[in-house]
């Protein structure tokens, strides 16, 4: 596929420092059986062997286009920028320590097809590769779904927190309308920004997953959350320039909120969606007083 032609497929593969494991993870994605696709790597500036192990793959495949960036802006940037830089009608993240099974964009891709404008995520199920033990483990927590509204969907996902889709958030790996997900507000500079997105995505449309356990993910000592083990490290994950404390379950309030207010849903949809927003605060109501204080400085 040249570079002039628009792909059907984008894979954003944003990486800062992934040289660990970043040969294995772009092997499998060149050897998809779905193979009209472009893989764009924005590369944070990395200061190990990344940006090598980029250019050398990129010389070798036309379907890969490395950009570097100018310093470390956050993963959330990062995220993002490669989203602005595809061009596909469907997009996906890819993160650099993450494997595919050969059929796994294949089969999205036909889910997401069969399925029509409705739907706007399609993924797999999911397999734990454990680094140490060299094991691979189904992910089997499945998690109840299938609503045929927006405030149906919201409802499952928000209540259900902690056994649903949102404890993990792997979707947002899945292949996605770019339609739709130019409509959200991407990944944002806080914790656990993954959820909001989730939800903004469907308060757009359903999620489809293809019961095939073609995505690994990969679990190891440098993982973004293992490796910022405290609120504040992944607040700076996200954003290094952020200046503020960390106020995890505020931001999740006010993203969800937003999400609602953003998704142009028909009157009684949104009238439900803003009720199962309170609900999901007053559970949590103690958590977000704590935030509002640590946020003032007041604790």
């Amino acid at each position: 596929m040249g570079r002039l032609t628009i792909p059907r497929v984008s894979i954003g593969l944003p990486v800062y420092n992934g040289e660990n494991f970043l040969e294995d993870c772009l092997c499998s994605v060149l050897t998809q059986t779905h193979d009209a696709f472009e893989l764009v790597i924005s590369d944070n500036a990395s200061d190990d062997g990344t940006a090598e192990i980029c250019k050398a793959f990129a010389g070798r495949d036309d379907r890969i286009r490395y950009v570097r960036q100018e310093r470390n802006s956050g993963a959330a940037a990062n995220f993002n920028e490669v989203f602005r830089l595809c061009r596909g009608e469907y997009f996906k993240w890819m993160a650099h320590d993450d494997l595919l099974q050969p059929t796994w964009l294949e089969r999205c891709v036909e889910a997401l097809d069969a399925s029509g404008p409705e739907v706007s995520v399609a993924y797999t199920a999911v397999s734990h590769l454990r680094e140490e033990e060299g094991t691979l483990l189904p992910y089997d927590a499945e998690f109840p779904w299938g609503a045929p509204t927006p405030a149906g969907r919201l409802s499952q996902m928000l209540v259900m927190d902690g056994v649903s889709i949102l404890t993990k958030c792997y979707p947002v790996f899945g292949v996605m309308r770019r339609e739709v997900l130019a409509g959200t507000r991407l990944i944002q500079p806080f914790n656990a920004s993954d959820k909001v997105l989730l939800v903004e995505l469907a308060l757009r449309g359903d999620f489809v997953q293809v019961p095939e356990y073609l995505f690994h993910r990969r679990l190891h000592a440098n993982n973004s959350l293992t490796a910022n083990p405290t609120p504040q490290d992944v607040l700076k994950w996200f954003d290094p320039d952020a200046n503020r404390p960390a106020t995890v379950h505020k931001d999740l309030w006010d993203g969800y909120r937003n999400a609602v207010r953003e998704a142009s849903l028909p009157s009684d949809q949104a009238r439900s969606c803003r009720r199962i927003v309170r609900r999901w605060a007053w559970k949590l109501r103690k958590r977000l007083a704590g935030d509002v204080l640590r946020g003032a400085g007041l604790r």
